[in-house]
């Protein structure tokens, strides 16, 4: 097929303002070419958006032109682009160590670091540190005072402070869903204070923050997790104390319904979907098991425990854009991959640490691409 780069903000000037976009940090579909070259330019992926489809482009797929902040989707047309296929465009481990304030990125595949990135300018303990809409979210803080402080990062420069609607303990779940990144976890309620009874729910749009879905009467949800289930249903999974409860969220009825249980319960848990082959549940509770959600039939099953050299508790599992489930666990710097018989292997030579870890685009960093 001939393709044609199209300038969406120059059509987006001349078509008047288009739909809302809905951009997602959840691996690609269908896939994008990392890299396309027409001519002598170099046009790199950077998101996906349904804003492409009013410009009558081939896919989703947004790329920026290289050295600009340019957004370009291709359309039928001449010239020819060609895909180029660079291990530099896999999803990279960024990384923020919040008492340094350094931030640096590791490629997974060499374990390269990308150094002297801008320094974090928050406190010494956010909650959470997440990439989504094409930045990395990192809010909170262990001072209460700070805890619900909030900083993005473009791949170029920090934002201005701004305060999330509640404070959060450390370690929140978050998740991407339909209106935005989802935030989960326990209440801050006072200095070194977190109360399991008190939740804070609320959703990032990319530009603000806006209350999340409401627990049902009498649910605990202190340190559960929560993981996709499908395009409109969340599941959230356990929780403080030691609870194999498990619910899913209908995000069009705006639901809960109650689901088969854990085969034991869990708190400081990770999970992860797998797609339409189910959903993890990793780790928690002084336990290194793993169980298997099946989404057809509602049961779960046992997979191939956790290493014994990781801390069980407080794991982040993150899926990588070739498809590998990526496990980052405390006391441990090793970074570790989920193979497809279930078991954990380390990646060699690469090693992670910090307060805030998350997988980014290749090209999120412009100052740490190949020359």
């Amino acid at each position: 097929m001939w393709i044609v780069p199209v300038l969406l903000s120059f059509l987006a000037l001349a078509r008047g303002s288009p739909r809302q976009t809905d951009l997602r940090s959840t691996p690609l579909s269908p896939p994008c070419c990392p890299k396309k070259v027409v001519g002598d330019d170099v046009y790199l992926f950077k998101d996906l958006s349904e804003e492409t489809a009013d410009y009558g482009c081939v896919d989703a797929c947004v790329y920026t032109l290289y050295g600009t902040d340019r957004r370009f989707c291709f359309a039928p047309g001449l010239p020819a682009a060609k895909c180029v296929e660079g291990p530099e465009f896999k999803d990279q481990l960024f990384t923020l160590d919040a008492q340094s304030k350094s931030v640096t990125l590791v490629n997974l595949d060499s374990g390269d670091v990308c150094e002297n990135l801008p320094a974090y300018p928050g406190g010494a303990g956010p909650a959470f540190v997440t990439y989504f809409n094409g930045s990395v979210l990192a809010c909170g803080d262990a001072i209460y005072e700070d805890s619900n402080k909030c900083y993005t990062f473009d791949g170029v420069q920090w934002s201005e402070q701004f305060e999330s609607l509640w404070r959060h303990c450390v370690d929140s779940s978050t998740l991407v869903v339909k209106e935005g990144l989802w935030i989960f976890d326990m209440t801050k309620t006072g200095p070194g204070s977190c109360d399991p009874s008190n939740y804070a729910s609320e959703i990032w749009t990319g530009e603000k923050f806006i209350p999340g879905p409401t627990l049902p009467s009498g649910v605990r949800a202190g340190d559960a997790c929560v993981a996709e289930l499908d395009a409109s249903q969340s599941m959230l999974i356990g929780g403080n104390p030691n609870s194999s409860d498990v619910y899913i969220y209908n995000w069009d009825s705006q639901t809960w319904r109650q689901t088969t249980s854990l085969q034991q319960g869990r708190d400081r848990l990770g999970c992860i979907s797998l797609g339409d082959k189910g959903v993890l549940a990793i780790g928690g509770n002084e336990d290194l098991s793993v169980e298997l959600f099946d989404p057809f039939n509602e049961t779960w099953s046992y997979q191939p425990s956790l290493p014994s050299d990781v801390y069980y508790g407080y794991s982040i599992i993150l899926k990588h854009n070739t498809g590998h489930i990526i496990g980052l666990f405390q006391d441990t710097q090793n970074t570790y991959y989920r193979t497809k018989d279930g078991d954990w292997n380390v990646i060699e030579n690469v090693y992670n640490g910090g307060d805030g870890r998350t997988l980014v685009p290749g090209n999120f960093v412009p100052a740490c691409l190949p020359a």
